[in-house]
């Protein structure tokens, strides 16, 4: 069974169609962000932009058909849309608990199908949680981020006050990584 979850992209305008809908002093708009929500084992809050997000897509292992000799970060194939859709699994690529190692499952595993030059990957998850906006003053580059240990990958951290550190994925430097891994294995 395969489940899509389908969202709208959304665009802000901020402007207000007449004068006299203007507040007489009104503070700028902050600038924010959107992003899919999702968690790594063993409990890693993570997210991801979502104008990287192509499709949220629930799968159960019946529909994951493995791939003999092939690298372990690679948990199989799936159809998608007519095609073959590759599925990594973000944990494991990330050095934590891999998904495929935890035993069956009964519930689906969530997959973000990613899409960057006409590249197409299905990044496996524990669990797509929701869509957040973020205000972009609470976004830190990685590496201002003090006295913490920064997983791969993470271009940035987003840490509201009162919440804990959520890191945000760099889906450039994942399909770079991956393009690369790919050429070393083949050259092999």
């Amino acid at each position: 069974m395969t489940t899509t979850l389908m969202y709208p992209r959304s665009t802000h305008s901020g402007h207000a169609t007449d004068d006299a809908d203007l507040p007489l002093a009104s503070a700028p708009e902050k600038p924010y962000q959107h992003f899919f929500s999702f968690v790594l084992p063993p409990d890693l809050p993570a997210m991801i932009p979502n104008d990287r997000v192509a499709e949220i897509l629930m799968l159960t292992s019946e529909n994951i058909m493995g791939i003999p000799e092939v690298p372990p970060e690679i948990m199989g194939i799936a159809p998608w849309r007519g095609e073959v859709l590759w599925l990594l699994d973000l944990s494991y690529i990330m050095g934590k608990t891999p998904l495929f190692r935890q035993g069956y499952r009964n519930t689906p595993y969530s997959v973000i199908v990613i899409s960057r030059n006409n590249q197409t990957l299905g990044l496996v998850v524990d669990r797509v949680e929701q869509m957040l906006r973020c205000s972009e003053d609470n976004i830190l580059p990685a590496a201002e981020v003090v006295n913490a240990a920064i997983p791969p990958f993470m271009q940035a951290c987003w840490s509201p006050e009162s919440e804990q550190r959520t890191w945000i994925l760099d889906c450039g430097a994942l399909l770079a990584h991956l393009s690369s891994q790919t050429l070393t294995a083949t050259a092999a």
